[in-house]
């Protein structure tokens, strides 16, 4: 029933939604650095630069590892190309960077990530050609250019776009295979599916996928029951699929053993309550659809993307089948655990903004049956417009305060120039993410050198870590850098400690995320009488102007920037209060 007229110059339009795609994915990506401790989970992907020391081994199975080792192959052209023009010398060049200033690293692992998902814009635009017409596909595309959870979560240095992008290109072969049948789609299907896996496990739901296509194509062409299961295509794509898992995740062969035991841990992490998390698990389900797609889509696209759904079954329903057959099966799964990150929505996105443009195009079909052609494409437009617009408002809010300084960044900064050099500092904070990257002291690193030396002679790892150390004890004599003594605080037993030694004295400088004296924080009373009896606020760093009532936070993820709102935010970051003993 779909027109397949071409719409003017698609390609040309195509071009420019990827150009403003790549934009607004690529607008504050340099968030927080050289704050490299912004986002969760990028530095778990960017220690692949360690790897070669370990016969390329990864780290850890809790994600496989196919995309961390394409951010590896861009590091090797990163350090090729500074061999060519002269930023680097030697191998021992690039380690020091890495050491002293990793800013480079994340940034090239975050620029990855955006341009997967850019290029998850053409695929989902071809994905939707071949279903209806060259206007849907645009209007797909268009909407996934501006998808606030898509393009929020580009900005960051880890696997999901990527996965995204190779569960697209999965679908759209997927799709091939059911239209012609081909062993070659079954083919390209199962490499696209391996890889994706490979790229992050929830991607194997792919396979129940490939058998909804093939069951229906065994019974349009009356095939014996029997080749439902046992047909070479099948074959060839299961094949296709582990040989593809394992090019990109090698060692979980290799090293099956801790395969078997990490991946397993992993699931247990997503279905087990710790706490913290939706309790109980029916919670989920709710959750995503009234939190993660509706702040992440905007009402109108979410709205859209379901109606589009029944408009869909209602036209063709087993191509239909086959495309949401993966959503679905995968919104089951992670709608029914304990740990409903937001991020865990993004491979639905695509498709989500596909069966938007469906239902939109057939609301625009059904109106300008009462209007003259000229006006169409004002309506198509206006109508398509109003659809993206929440969306396409919190992005453009988003990427403006991202591309504003840290709050991390401004009180480092503020400390190198006045906080003597040597000082001790304990930075008193809840959470990781929310610490200060101060520039450690010579005696800090030397204690710390010993440490790490005594643990690898117990389990043989670390030989990165003291690389790394040594880089940057070159380095304080090489320079004249602001560094510091970095003392701990351990709440049970009310103690400072430095590199895991009690001390007598109290340290020279206390961080904070939080006012104690608000009584908001998580202070003890012994602590907030350290506080109040024998230091003073110094400087105070607020990053918020007000406290918006609009303002939306994931509370499962670390990262201090509302999901939705942007109400008297005044730059990335958590605010913090720096006391100066008196």
């Amino acid at each position: 029933m779909f027109n397949k007229n071409k719409l003017g110059k698609p390609i040309f339009m195509l071009m420019l939604i990827v150009a403003i795609g790549a934009l607004v994915r690529l607008w504050g990506i340099g968030f927080g650095l050289p704050h490299t401790q912004c986002r969760p989970d990028e530095d778990s992907v960017v220690l692949i630069v360690a790897s070669p020391l370990r016969y390329f081994h990864p780290r850890d199975f809790i994600y496989p590892s196919l995309y961390k080792y394409i951010v590896l192959f861009f590091y090797a052209l990163y350090f090729i190309g500074g061999i060519i023009f002269g930023r680097f010398h030697s191998i021992n060049d690039f380690i020091k960077e890495f050491a002293v200033n990793p800013a480079n690293f994340y940034l090239i692992n975050r620029i990855i990530s955006a341009l997967f998902g850019a290029a998850t814009i053409v695929v989902i635009y071809k994905i939707a050609r071949k279903l209806f017409n060259e206007k849907i596909a645009v209007i797909s595309s268009f909407f996934l250019s501006l998808a606030y959870l898509h393009v929020k979560s580009s900005h960051f240095g880890v696997a999901d776009i990527a996965l995204t992008f190779f569960i697209a290109c999965s679908l759209f072969f997927i799709l091939e295979s059911y239209e012609n049948k081909l062993l070659k789609n079954y083919f390209a299907s199962g490499i696209c599916a391996g890889l994706a896996t490979s790229t992050k496990y929830p991607a194997a739901l792919l396979i129940f996928t490939i058998f909804i296509a093939h069951f229906l194509n065994c019974t349009e062409v009356k095939a014996k029951k029997i080749n439902y299961l046992f047909d070479r295509r099948m074959a060839i794509f299961l094949i296709v699929f582990l040989l593809s898992f394992l090019a990109g995740t090698p060692f979980a062969l290799i090293d099956a053993g801790n395969f078997i035991r990490e991946f397993f841990s992993a699931v247990k992490v997503t279905s087990v309550n710790s706490g913290i998390y939706v309790n109980p698990p029916m919670q989920a389900w709710w959750y995503h659809l009234n939190f993660s797609l509706l702040f992440g889509l905007g009402f109108p696209l979410l709205f859209a993307s379901l109606a589009g759904i029944i408009v869909f079954f209602n036209i063709d329903w087993r191509r239909a089948l086959i495309l949401c057959s993966f959503p679905f099966v995968y919104y089951s799964v992670f709608a029914n655990g304990f740990v409903p990150m937001t991020r865990y929505m993004v491979p639905l996105v695509p498709f989500l903004c596909l069966t938007a443009a469906l239902f939109t195009f057939m609301c625009v079909d059904k109106i300008l049956k009462y209007f003259n052609n000229k006006y169409s494409t004002v309506i198509i437009s206006i109508t398509v417009l109003t659809v993206i617009m929440p969306s396409a408002y919190n992005v453009v809010l988003f990427d403006k305060l991202l591309s504003k300084k840290d709050n991390r960044v401004i009180a480092g900064e503020w400390i190198a120039k006045n906080i003597p050099s040597g000082s001790s500092i304990c930075q008193i904070i809840d959470n990781q993410y929310a610490k200060l990257q101060l520039f450690p002291s010579a005696q800090y690193l030397v204690k710390k050198y010993g440490l790490v030396s005594r643990d690898m002679r117990k389990s043989g790892k670390g030989k990165f870590t003291l690389m790394e150390i040594k880089y940057k004890l070159d380095y304080l004599t090489d320079s004249n850098i602001p560094n510091y003594n970095e003392w701990d605080y351990h709440a049970d037993s009310n103690a400072f400690l430095f590199v895991d030694t009690n001390t007598d004295s109290l340290p020279d400088y206390i961080i904070l995320n939080e006012d104690f004296q608000s009584g908001q924080g998580l202070f003890s009373d012994k602590l907030r009488k350290i506080l109040l009896h024998f230091y003073h606020l110094k400087k105070a760093f607020p990053a918020k102007r007000i406290q918006g009532k609009a303002n939306i936070y994931d509370r499962f993820d670390a990262f201090f920037v509302p999901f939705s709102g942007f109400e008297g935010i005044e730059r990335p970051g958590p605010s913090l209060w720096i006391y100066e003993k008196s």
